[in-house]
C-alpha cells in the first residue's frame, strides 16, 4: 500500500478526533483532567497490545528520561487543547492549531539551526492573517474569539510545536513505535493520579459505564491510535516532509466535517455556518493551509 494512503487515512483520523473531543467535552464530561484520563486509558490499552504483538525492547534510563520530557510537553499541551475545544466552536478554534508548522519552522531555526527563508516568512504572514480572520465572528456581539481562548491556543500550540521538534530529536535515539508504547505506559498512571486529585470531584469514573459516554470515548481513542499508527507507517515508507504536506489538509477535513454535521446533525455540535461565517471560516482555513503547505514544501 502506498505511503500516501496511510498518510491520508491518518489525516482523516486526526480531523475526526477533534470533533468528538468537542462533542464529549461540551456535553458529557465536565473536567478536562477526567477526559485526558479516559482518552489515555485507550492509548494505554493500545500500548499493551503493541507490546504483545511486537515485543518492543525495554528502554534504558536515558531513554526513559527523554520520553518523560515528551510526556511533560503532551500533558500541558493536551490540557490546554481540551480546555479550548470545550469552550469554542471546533471549526473556529481547531484550525488555529494547524498554524503549528510555522512555529515548528521558527523553533527548528532557533534550536536546530535550520534557515528561515523568504517562503517561510510568507507562510507566517498567511497563517497570521488566517488566524485573525478565523477568530472574527461576524453578526455576533463579541466580534472575536475571547482573548483567553486565543491565549490558550497560542500557548498550547507553542508547547505542541516544541514537542514535535523534541520528537524529531528523539527519533534519532528511539524508534517511533517504542516512543509510543513507553510514552503511554508511563503517561497513563500520571493521568490517573491527576484524575483522582482533580477530576473525580466533577466526574465519577462510574459515569463511563453509560453508553452515551463510553462510545465516544472509545471511538476517540481508537481513531487517534489508528491515526498515529497509520502516520508512523507512512513516515516509515517515505520522507517525513511528504507526510507533513498531506497533514496540512487536515483543517479542510475539519471544516467539511463540521459543516456537514451542522447541516444534518446539528444537535451534536453547535457551529455557526450562516453565509458570513461560512465564507470567513473557509477563507481563514485556506490561508492557514497555504501557510502550512509552504512550510512543508520548502
Amino acid at each position: 500500500m502506498s505511503w500516501i494512503i496511510f498518510a491520508v487515512i491518518s489525516s482523516l483520523g486526526y480531523s475526526i478526533g477533534p470533533l468528538l473531543d468537542r462533542f464529549t467535552l461540551s456535553k458529557k464530561i465536565k473536567s478536562v483532567v477526567t477526559y485526558l484520563f479516559y482518552v489515555n486509558a485507550i492509548f494505554f490499552i493500545a500500548a499493551l497490545f503493541i507490546i504483545i504483538i511486537f515485543t518492543p525492547r525495554l528502554p534504558n534510563i536515558k531513554e526513559i528520561i527523554l520520553i518523560a520530557g515528551l510526556i511533560i510537553f503532551d500533558l500541558f499541551g493536551s490540557l490546554l487543547y481540551y480546555k479550548t475545544v470545550s469552550k469554542e466552536e471546533a471549526s473556529r478554534v481547531i484550525p488555529l492549531y494547524y498554524s503549528y508548522p510555522i512555529l515548528i519552522a521558527l523553533f527548528a531555526a532557533f534550536f536546530l539551526g535550520e534557515s528561515i527563508t523568504t517562503a517561510k516568512i510568507i507562510a507566517i504572514i498567511l497563517a497570521v492573517i488566517g488566524a485573525v480572520l478565523i477568530s472574527y465572528k461576524p453578526g455576533e456581539k463579541k466580534k472575536f474569539v475571547h482573548y483567553s481562548i486565543i491565549g490558550m491556543v497560542f500557548i498550547s500550540t507553542i508547547i505542541f510545536s516544541l514537542s514535535d521538534v523534541y520528537l524529531k530529536y528523539l527519533t534519532d535515539e528511539i524508534s517511533l513505535l517504542n516512543i509510543f508504547v513507553w510514552q503511554h505506559l508511563i503517561f497513563f498512571p500520571i493521568t490517573f493520579i491527576l484524575f483522582i486529585i482533580f477530576g473525580r470531584k466533577k466526574d465519577k469514573i462510574s459515569n463511563l459505564r453509560k453508553k452515551d459516554l463510553l462510545i465516544p470515548v472509545i471511538a476517540i481513542g481508537v481513531i487517534e491510535v489508528t491515526a498515529y499508527l497509520f502516520g508512523i507507517t507512512a513516515v516509515s515508507k517515505t520522507m517525513i516532509t511528504n507526510v507533513g504536506v498531506v497533514s496540512t489538509i487536515e483543517p479542510m477535513f475539519i471544516f467539511i466535517w463540521t459543516l456537514l454535521l451542522s447541516i444534518f446533525i446539528p444537535r451534536l455540535i453547535k457551529e455557526r455556518f450562516d453565509k458570513k461565517n461560512l465564507l470567513t471560516k473557509l477563507a481563514a482555513t485556506i490561508l492557514i493551509i497555504c501557510g502550512g503547505l509552504i512550510v512543508a514544501l520548502t
